[in-house]
């Protein structure tokens, strides 16, 4: 079954993307992938620390 997928950042939803500093310099970055009825796919979370990259499914 394909779906057709987009990413959606909102900034102000609670589903949405989510930025957070930290006192460590760390941010962490998180967005829902909804295909076009609008429905939460899936919620990936990108953690940048340092100067490497991990990307989890929380």
């Amino acid at each position: 079954m394909a779906i057709h997928r987009r990413v959606i950042l909102l900034e102000k939803s609670g589903s949405g993307m989510k930025y957070a500093n930290t006192l460590a310099g760390k941010w962490l970055l998180r967005f829902d992938w909804r295909d076009w009825n609008e429905k939460v796919v899936a919620t990936f979370e990108i953690k940048k620390k340092a100067r490497s990259w991990t990307i989890g499914d929380p």
